[in-house]
């Protein structure tokens, strides 16, 4: 259950844009290493919170950019997630212009603050380029964007791991997968929205 849409807990068809939102699930898993919703009985209750909005949280230091990625994808309107090709080019954007920051690190063409000589050249070519004011501050501003994700890859590659993980089991869980019942989820979903409008009504 922890992994599944909130669409599909409420009894709508299975589509690929599900499987999206179980990457941004994924997603958040992969920072803190616990299960999405650990310790939470996976009973009607906890589909209910997952349609009305609850996410699994995330670990400290993690990239902003990461997060806002992964809450995307985990979107509660199906048709606002990103589709697979977005993931992928932005994943591998990340890994593009961060490992080529690492293999500046092994050269030690990068300074004290990280920032690699080849965008650094590029901020000197700005500068040279005084006619086109529009297209300076663009540039500019996308590779700081680059220096500052990087920045924040790196904080979580030390603070992460540092993090201490220990997952008690609880008796009164289920672990394991069993049968989810959709139509009662969705019934009771729609009947406490109907009570909360009537209720707004009647004030």
């Amino acid at each position: 259950m922890s992994y599944v849409a909130p669409e599909v807990l409420l009894d709508h068809k299975y589509t690929s844009a599900a499987d999206i939102y179980s990457f941004g699930i994924i997603m958040a898993e992969m920072t803190t290493g616990i299960p999405p919703f650990y310790g939470c009985s996976l009973n009607i209750e906890l589909a209910l919170k997952i349609c009305k909005g609850t996410r699994p949280d995330f670990a400290i230091e993690t990239p902003n950019c990461y997060i806002e990625l992964a809450r995307f994808c985990m979107h509660s309107d199906s048709q606002k997630r990103p589709t697979a090709k977005t993931i992928h080019s932005k994943l591998s954007e990340w890994y593009d212009f961060i490992n080529r920051s690492i293999e500046y690190d092994e050269f030690d063409e990068v300074d004290e603050y990280g920032e690699f000589d080849d965008e650094l050249d590029e901020f000197d070519e700005l500068d040279d380029d005084a006619d086109k004011p529009d297209n300076n501050l663009k540039e500019s501003n996308e590779i700081g964007e680059k220096l500052e994700i990087i920045r924040e890859f790196r904080a979580a590659d030390i603070k992460i791991p540092e993090l201490s993980l220990t997952l008690q089991r609880h008796t009164n869980v289920i672990y394991t997968s069993r049968f989810i019942n959709t139509h009662d989820t969705s019934q009771k979903y729609h009947k406490e929205k109907s009570d909360q409008l009537n209720a707004i009504d009647e004030i």
